[in-house]
C-alpha cells in the first residue's frame, strides 16, 4: 500500500533537506578549482575524508552487523536475491561514490586524469568494505554479484569521463516510503500461531528513515538518467539542455530475498503467491539534469548538485513481467 499522495510529498521533502541539500552544500567547494595541488585543501580532504570512512564504516557497523552473529570469512551467491533490485542499489551507490571522490579530489588541484582513477578506487573501497563486513557475518556472506555491480557503477562513472568529459549518463534513486498493512496470516505449520505483513516489513526493512530509504525494496526504484541533448553536436531550439529522459527498475510484493517464507517465533510462513506475486517493474520517465541548468549562483549551483542524486516524482509509464502496462500520474 503507497503512501497518500501529501505524506509522500513530505518525505520527499525530508529527503531533500536530510539527505540531498546538505551534500550539495558541500559540493558547492567543488566548484573552484586550483590549476596546481593546493597542499591546504589536500590534506583537509585527506583527513576529512579518512574520518568520513572510518566514522561511517564505524556506524555502519553497528547499524547492520553488531547484532548479527559473526564467523569465518565466506562467499554467499545472492545473484538471485531480490529480483537484483539490490544490484540496481550497488551501482547506484559505487556510481555516486566515485562521481563524489572525483569532484573533491578535483577540488584540491589534482590533475583530471588522477583524479578520475582516484574516485574509481575510492568508490571501489567504500563498496568492497561492505563487501567484507558482509564476509564475516553470518546472515550474510561476501557476494561476487554485488561486486560486478560496484565495478560496473564505479566503472560507468570512470567510462564517462574518459569518452566525453561529463556524466551524460547518471544514476539516480527514488522511493514511495509506503507502509504496509496489518495483515494477519496463519503459521503453515501451527494454526494457533500468526504473523502480520507490517511486523515481517519492519524485521526486514526497518523503522527508521534511513534504514527504509536504504532497505525497503519494494519501494525503491533505481534509475538510469540519459541527457539527449549532450550527444548531439548542435542541440535543436526546442530540446532544452537539461531535458532528461530516466529508465527505472524496481520489484514488487519482495517479502524475503529469495521468496516470500519465513519464520517467526517457532511458526513458518507461506504467502499466497497469487496474492503476492514476486514480479519486476520496467519505467520511462522524464528527468531533469539539474547541472545542464544555466545559474550564475555558487548555491544554486551546490543544490543542483545534490539534487541529481534522486529522481524526482513525474509522469511515468510502467511495463511489468504480469504483461501489464500501466500508467502513473505521478510517480515516486
Amino acid at each position: 500500500m503507497r503512501l497518500p499522495i501529501i505524506s509522500r510529498l513530505r518525505w520527499l521533502i525530508i529527503t531533500m533537506f536530510c539527505l540531498v541539500i546538505p551534500l550539495g552544500m558541500y559540493a558547492q567547494n567543488y566548484i573552484s578549482r586550483p590549476d596546481t595541488i593546493n597542499k591546504g585543501r589536500l590534506l583537509t580532504l585527506g583527513i576529512g575524508g579518512a574520518a568520513t570512512y572510518v566514522g561511517g564504516m564505524y556506524l555502519l557497523y553497528n547499524a547492520w552487523y553488531r547484532h548479527n552473529a559473526m564467523e569465518s570469512f565466506h562467499f554467499f551467491d545472492d545473484s538471485r536475491e531480490w529480483l537484483q533490485v539490490d544490484k540496481a542499489g550497488h551501482i547506484y551507490s559505487a556510481y555516486n561514490d566515485s562521481r563524489l571522490a572525483y569532484e573533491a579530489l578535483r577540488w584540491t588541484g589534482m590533475r583530471t586524469g588522477k583524479a578520475q582513477w582516484l574516485g574509481f578506487g575510492t568508490g571501489m573501497l567504500i563498496q568492497s568494505s561492505i563487501e567484507v563486513f558482509d564476509g564475516f557475518s553470518s546472515k550474510w556472506g561476501f557476494s561476487w554479484s554485488d561486486m560486478g555491480a560496484n565495478v560496473l557503477g564505479s566503472g560507468a562513472f570512470l567510462a564517462q569521463e574518459a569518452l566525453w568529459k561529463e556524466q551524460r549518463i547518471q544514476f539516480k534513486v527514488s522511493s514511495d516510503f509506503r507502509s504496509y498493512p496489518r495483515t494477519l496470516f496463519t503459521a503453515t505449520d501451527d494454526p494457533g500461531l500468526h504473523d502480520d505483513l507490517q511486523r515481517r516489513a519492519q524485521d526486514l526493512f526497518g523503522t527508521s528513515y534511513a534504514a527504509r530509504l536504504l532497505k525497503d525494496y519494494n519501494a525503491q526504484t533505481n534509475w538510469m538518467c540519459i541527457t539527449p541533448a549532450a550527444f548531439l553536436e548542435q542541440r535543436p531550439a526546442w530540446l532544452p539542455a537539461w531535458l532528461g529522459v530516466a529508465v527505472g527498475y524496481s520489484a514488487e510484493n519482495m517479502y524475503g530475498g529469495f521468496n516470500n517464507e519465513w519464520s517467526f517465533q517457532d511458526g513458518q510462513y507461506s504467502l499466497d503467491p497469487q496474492a503476492y506475486p514476486r514480479y519486476r517493474q520496467f519505467l520511462l520517465s522524464p528527468d531533469i539534469d539539474f547541472t545542464r541548468i544555466p545559474t550564475r549562483s555558487p548555491w544554486l549551483k551546490a543544490i543542483f548538485y545534490g539534487l541529481n542524486l534522486i529522481k524526482l516524482p513525474a509522469p511515468t509509464l510502467e511495463f511489468n513481467t504480469r504483461g501489464q502496462v500501466n500508467w502513473h500520474w505521478i510517480y515516486f
